[in-house]
């Protein structure tokens, strides 16, 4: 039986919860301040019980000291009223930041495209039958290479940005207002610097 109640991550591909019971077998890595510990555990199990002293997240953050979880419940601040405005124009999260991007820095390459409006490529191509059925962007052949492509938006989807400008200014205004503009501002750096940062 092996029950680490210290705070202990534990990485096992043998690692099964089945309703009260935590099973453990085969081969574990114990990773602690002091070390980093393998072995192989037997077959047993423990009933747990609530309150019992076995906690392997014993010394993760709180959830509000999370920054994985902290992004997520940011966003959702951030989205809630956007969402509202998009769906009233007719178009998705990921067509909008699709349709912002090609406004902003005009014609490209649906690879660049994809990084710019943070989408994997596949989740692209589908997004841009879309918006070419709806009239809101065109494609046409790369000039030095048919093989590859280049995507514009159409006056049509520049008329979506401008029909929805005022609404998506004024949420951004409320939030920086709310905020403070200088933490508004040292936020949006910070956040930068946390996407320049290697992988």
């Amino acid at each position: 039986m092996c029950i680490f109640s210290d705070g202990f991550e534990l990485s096992s591909e043998n690692v099964k919860l089945s309703g009260a019971l935590l099973i453990l077998t085969g081969p574990f890595v114990v990773v602690t301040g002091f070390g980093v510990f393998t072995g192989t555990c037997g077959l047993l199990a423990k009933k747990l019980k609530f309150g019992d002293n076995f906690n392997m997240t014993e010394d993760l953050p709180l959830t509000s000291r999370s920054l994985p979880i902290a992004l997520l419940r940011a966003r959702e601040k951030v989205m809630g009223p956007i969402r509202a405005m998009l769906a009233d124009a007719g178009v998705t999260e990921q067509q909008w930041r699709v349709l912002r991007v090609l406004n902003e820095e005009g014609p490209q390459e649906p690879t660049h495209l994809a990084d710019r409006a943070c989408l994997l490529l596949p989740s692209l191509t589908r997004i841009l039958q879309k918006l070419e059925q709806r009239g809101l962007i065109s494609r046409r052949s790369h000039p030095a290479d048919r093989r590859r492509q280049i995507v514009k938006i159409s006056a049509s989807g520049v008329q979506v940005i401008r029909a929805n400008l005022s609404v998506s200014i004024a949420q951004a205004e409320r939030i920086r207002s709310q905020l403070g503009a200088e933490k508004h501002e040292l936020l949006l750096d910070l956040l930068n610097d946390l996407k320049d940062l290697d992988p």
